[in-house]
């Protein structure tokens, strides 16, 4: 496992900065990513719940008198402007796309993570795949960074599976 040998210890002193790296960035991205997901779904079931209420205020105001039929009328185009706007955000769908991005982010997070609490300490990755991890990771955490979301774990450099 660990050893003396300096040129090791220079690449592991190398390797573990920018591993640390990439997990502080891919923590921070998914907490982000899942915050919004949450504010966005508020969003979807607040205005959908507003539709639903002006709707049902509506009909009971129709139905209960026919001096109430202008003042349904009125409540019911509420309830349809919100109902449009609800579509218009498209919440629900934003709130699908944030969770994907924050899963992604967290599994790149994972995949340093691993790197840094068990691979820094095996010799012979460090010497043979250390560096083609760990510029695989930094190039799955560009991807993400630009907004490209791509399931699973990249490949690194002829290395198999990270």
């Amino acid at each position: 496992m660990a050893t003396s040998d300096p040129d090791v210890n220079a690449i592991r002193e190398a390797v573990e900065p920018a591993l640390a790296e990439i997990v502080t960035r891919g923590q921070k991205s998914g907490r982000k990513f899942h915050r919004s997901a949450r504010r966005w779904d508020r969003l979807h079931y607040t205005l959908g719940g507003l539709a639903v209420v002006l709707a049902a205020i509506s009909a009971g105001t129709g139905f209960a008198s026919a001096a109430g039929r202008v003042p349904a009328a009125v409540i019911a185009a509420a309830a349809s402007a919100v109902a449009a706007l609800t579509t218009f955000f498209g919440s629900e769908k934003r709130t699908s796309t944030q969770d994907i991005k924050a899963a992604a982010w967290f599994e790149l997070k994972d995949a340093a993570e691993d790197k840094l609490r068990f691979k820094l300490r095996d010799d012979d990755w460090l010497r043979v795949s250390a560096e083609s991890d760990v510029l695989a990771l930094q190039r799955w955490q560009a991807r993400l960074g630009r907004g490209e979301i791509a399931g699973g774990q990249p490949r690194g450099e002829g290395n198999g599976p990270l």
